[in-house]
Formats: C-alpha cells, sequence, structure tokens
C-alpha cells in the first residue's frame, strides 16, 4: 500500500486573518481504515502543488451499484477537475457492492457506511489541509442515493452533494433532518429506466424530490427553466431550474436531461445514450466552488 502523499503547512505567523497556505505532492493511493469490525477501503487523488496555495477543497465520490471506486474514478474524470480546483478526491468502496441508503446495514452486517464517511472526513483533515466549508459528496446511482442520506445526517460535516442518475430515496426521506442547510443539484436523465422520473416504490420522483427539498430549505418556488444549447447533437437536450429564495440560504437545483440514460453525463468515456451537452463535472465544480450555504 502506497502511503499518503507528504503536506507542508506554510504558517504565516503573526498575520491575523491570513489564510492557511498549504503546499502538497501529487498521488495516488489506496488505503483502508478499520471501521467496526470491517476493513474499509479507499482511494485517494492529490493534486501536485509545488507553491503555497489556498486550503483543499474535498470531494467525496460514491460508486454505484456493483461498481468499484476505481471504475468510478476512470468513468468520472474526477482526478482531473481535481488538478484544476486543486481539490482532494477521495474515492470510499462500498463493503459489499452497495451503499446502505436505508440505514439498516449496521444492524443485519455490521456496517456503518455513515461512521466510515464521518471518519474519512476526519481523516482527510488531519492528513491534509482541508477547507471545511467546502465538503461535498457526489455519487453514480445507488452513490447518488447514499450522496442524500449524507446530505440528511452529515450536513455538520458536509456543504453540499451533486446526485447523477439518482433522486431521493423513500427511507431516506422519513428519516431526513439536516442539521444545517445543504446545497444540492441533481442530474437526471428522462430515459433512466433505473430512476424513472415518476419514481417507484424506493425513490421518489424527481418532482417530488425537488419540492422535498423545496420545503426543507424553505424555498418560494421554481425559478425559469434554460435550456442549455445543443452543442453535442446527440439527441439529448438538457433543461435547467433552480428553486428560489431559498431562505436557508442553500442552492437547490436540477437538471433533466431529456433523452438521456442512467449514467454520467459528459464522462471521458463516451456511453451510447448519455447526454454530452452537459458535463457532470462542471456542476461539481460550480458546487464545490460555492462553499457552504449561509443562513440568512
Amino acid at each position: 500500500m502506497l502511503r499518503a502523499a507528504p503536506l507542508l503547512l506554510i504558517a504565516l505567523a503573526g498575520c491575523t486573518g491570513t489564510p492557511t497556505l498549504a503546499t502538497y505532492t501529487g498521488s495516488d493511493t489506496r488505503q483502508t481504515m478499520a471501521i467496526g469490525s470491517w476493513d474499509r477501503s479507499f482511494r485517494i487523488h492529490v493534486p501536485s502543488r509545488a507553491t503555497p496555495g489556498p486550503v483543499a477543497p474535498l470531494i467525496l465520490a460514491y460508486h454505484g451499484l456493483g461498481q468499484t471506486a476505481a471504475q468510478l474514478e476512470a468513468q468520472t474524470g474526477l482526478d482531473a477537475l481535481a488538478d484544476e480546483l486543486g481539490a482532494i478526491v477521495v474515492y470510499p468502496e462500498a463493503a459489499l457492492g452497495q451503499w446502505d441508503v436505508s440505514g439498516d446495514f449496521v444492524e443485519i452486517f455490521g456496517i456503518d457506511d455513515i461512521a466510515f464517511a464521518r471518519q474519512l472526513i476526519n481523516r482527510m483533515s488531519t492528513d491534509f489541509v482541508i477547507d471545511k466549508q467546502r465538503i461535498i459528496a457526489v455519487g453514480l446511482s445507488n452513490g447518488a442515493v447514499f450522496a442524500q442520506r449524507l446530505a440528511c445526517e452529515v450536513t455538520d460535516q458536509i456543504s453540499g452533494f451533486v446526485a447523477v442518475s439518482g433522486t431521493l430515496s423513500r427511507p431516506a426521506r422519513d428519516k431526513c433532518d439536516p442539521s444545517e442547510p445543504v446545497n444540492a443539484f441533481y442530474i437526471i436523465g428522462t430515459r433512466d429506466g433505473q430512476f424513472p422520473v415518476d419514481g417507484n416504490d424506493v425513490v421518489l420522483s424527481v418532482d417530488s424530490t425537488m419540492a422535498y427539498w423545496s420545503r426543507t430549505e424553505n424555498c418560494s418556488g421554481r425559478g425559469p427553466r434554460l435550456t442549455l444549447p445543443d452543442t453535442a447533437h446527440d439527441n439529448t437536450l438538457v433543461y435547467r431550474s433552480f428553486l428560489i429564495d431559498c431562505q436557508s440560504g442553500a442552492t437547490v437545483g436540477l437538471d433533466s436531461v431529456v433523452g438521456s440514460g442512467h449514467g454520467w453525463p459528459g464522462s471521458p468515456i463516451a456511453v451510447n445514450g448519455i447526454s454530452r451537452n452537459v458535463s457532470a463535472n462542471a456542476e461539481i465544480r460550480r458546487a464545490l466552488l460555492a462553499g457552504r450555504a449561509r443562513p440568512r
């Protein structure tokens, strides 16, 4: 196992209010940590920063059902985004090939995915200089649903989430009680057979998901729908909308991708039926830079 990249803090003594700066050496490592009786693994991508720069944002990237962390890393191209932003990406690995979106795994298997997420954030904050106002969870499919569960239970540590091909699950909705405002963004294909726009017995519809966050963040309504340019000419069209006047200070938005199926839009690995008229990574970039919502 490779060791974590060395980190050098640049302390500016006597300069009250001056932000902490850091340099770090780029690396890609696989590490493990014990959570209860399970050894949990995760991949870390650290960009190279030879000169002092701002503290690093943190992205927690959750893979889909039956997928691996390495597969998500290749599918998303998030490492390139991290290099651009000076961010660190962690790709956790699910213990049984799927994330606990209902909260039942602790009792059944002794698997605590919420504790795993919290300990990952704590470890990254110890090993690196993390911007604690810019920690987001992103995910695909089952990982998207779990990222939303984190938004319900770990908002003291994360500032928001981007859910790709995955709406809010009914069990998570029933237990959801964010302790702080949370920025939320969804990218949903209208031809997604696994997460239909009208929902099913397990997950909410797109409209019900947005309505939930509208109530939770106390938003007055939905703003105008913007049609993104059809640059890819791949028989898809993207409609973007945001909830407006959210009294919590949060930002809540949706890309409804007409004609797109279940996958990661804008992936460096082109897949038939998945839109290239929008980039999931561009939305992650926006969400990451937005930082933690400040209540009004």
